[in-house]
């Protein structure tokens, strides 16, 4: 968890979108912070405080927004949003992502402030602001190349085919007990697969699972099919496992991108 820091009210920010919501945001030694609470509800999360102690430490932090009840307000970095979408079964997922890579965080970035003032009537009327400025152009330069890679690696995600089959999801997800028939059952009883272990026309159309032909076919003809799992239907299980009571063998593990 990051010191907790006093909000000063230049480097706290409301963005809006329509058909989205409003998320606040924060400016803390360059970094963007987006209030996971916010998120949350965008991208339909229940449990934002549950949610906050799942992220690794280096991507969630407390601030003082000054609120009248003394609350302390969670957030999360710009690593921590991108796994906060990853979560999210809402179609608005992927709007949301847009929204924050391509309009958000460059706005924030531009200048460096939340100043409303015009940045360029600013620049002028403080040359020692402009020297700083220029400062910090070049950080944000460098810190757009550093994060340029992951953000790019979430859009991969997104747009991936890539999938596993249940053995190998249930090596992935890392949970105590849980082996592939393990696994198997669980989805049965769950109601997301039928008996043959073929995944319900709803998972399918929310991008979880799909079926694909294998080389064994029956004695009447009949081709057998094989469930495999997105990347989208992986994250589902773990959220699944988790609410289930379920304990992985090492909590700060996640899914790893190639």
């Amino acid at each position: 968890m990051n010191e907790l820091k006093t909000i000063e009210k230049e480097n706290f920010k409301i963005f809006n979108k329509e058909n989205l919501g409003s998320v606040r945001t924060v400016l803390v030694d360059g970094e963007v912070w987006f209030c996971i609470k916010d998120v949350c509800n965008i991208l339909g999360l229940t449990n934002p405080t549950m949610v906050a102690q799942r992220l690794d430490m280096d991507e969630q932090a407390k601030f003082d927004l000054g609120l009248l009840n003394k609350e302390l307000t969670n957030f999360a970095n710009e690593s921590g949003l991108y796994t906060l979408i990853l979560r999210s079964d809402k179609p608005e997922a992927k709007t949301f992502r847009k929204w924050i890579t391509s309009e958000v965080i460059p706005s924030i970035r531009k200048t460096g402030n939340y100043s409303i003032q015009n940045p360029v009537e600013a620049l002028l009327e403080n040359p020692v602001k402009l020297g700083e400025m220029l400062i910090e152009y070049g950080k944000a330069k460098e810190q757009l190349k550093i994060q340029a890679p992951k953000v790019q690696a979430y859009e991969n995600l997104y747009e991936s085919d890539a999938v596993m089959d249940i053995g190998e999801v249930s090596k992935t997800i890392n949970f105590k007990g849980i082996g592939r028939n393990n696994l198997f059952a669980i989805l049965r009883q769950q109601g997301i697969l039928n008996s043959n272990n073929d995944p319900y026309q709803e998972y399918v159309n929310r991008g979880y699972f799909k079926l694909i032909p294998t080389n064994y076919v029956d004695n009447f003809g009949n081709r057998k099919m094989k469930t495999v799992v997105y990347m989208k239907g992986i994250e589902a299980i773990t959220r699944l496992l988790l609410k289930l009571g379920y304990t992985k063998i090492n909590p700060n593990y996640s899914v790893a991108i190639n």
